[in-house]
C-alpha cells in the first residue's frame, strides 16, 4: 500500500510507474486559491516530477526531524516502502528555507484562514505548530502536516 499523506502531499496523478511510489489511480486533486498557495509554496511553478518527488521526500524527513512523523500514519497506517532505503533516488534536494519563510508571511493570511477553516480531521496540534511556534522550521512542519490532512 503506497501511503495516502504522501500520496496527497505530492498531488501528482498516477502515470503507472511504480517507482515513483503513488497510489494506483490517483488524479490529482484541484486545488482552490487556499490550498494552491500552499502547493505552491512546497512545490514551486516549473518544478519537474523527479523535483516534487525530493521535495516530497524532503517534507517528509522534515516531520520526522520536527518530531511529527504520526501524521503520515493517521488516515492510513499500511506502508509498503521504506523511508529511509526506497527513496534514495529522490534524496538530491535542499529546502530554500528562507524563501518558504517569506513566502509564509507574504501568505499568512490566506494560510491562516485555510488553517482556521472547518475540517474533517482535527488538524489543531498541527495548525497550533505553524501558528504559534517561534521556529520557522517547525512552522513549516506543522503547515505541511495541517494542509496535507485537510486535502482528505
Amino acid at each position: 500500500m503506497i501511503n495516502h499523506f504522501r500520496t496527497l502531499l505530492l498531488n501528482i496523478t498516477d502515470s503507472g510507474d511504480p517507482a515513483m511510489f503513488i497510489s494506483p489511480g490517483f488524479h490529482a486533486r484541484t486545488l482552490n486559491n487556499k490550498f494552491n498557495v500552499i502547493y505552491l509554496l512546497l512545490f514551486p511553478v516549473g518544478s519537474t516530477e523527479q523535483r516534487c518527488l525530493s521535495l516530497g521526500q524532503a517534507y517528509l524527513e522534515l516531520l520526522n526531524s520536527a518530531g511529527i512523523e504520526e501524521v503520515v500514519y493517521l488516515q492510513d497506517p499500511r506502508v509498503s516502502y521504506d523511508l529511509e532505503n526506497d527513496f534514495n533516488n529522490f534524496k538530491t534536494t535542499s529546502l530554500n528555507l528562507s524563501r518558504m519563510t517569506e513566502t509564509m508571511r507574504v501568505n499568512n493570511k490566506l494560510i491562516r484562514e485555510m488553517l482556521t477553516s472547518q475540517s474533517v480531521i482535527n488538524t489543531t496540534k498541527y495548525s497550533n505548530m505553524y501558528l504559534e511556534h517561534p521556529n520557522p522550521v517547525y512552522r513549516l512542519a506543522g503547515l505541511i502536516a495541517a494542509y496535507t490532512l485537510r486535502l482528505t
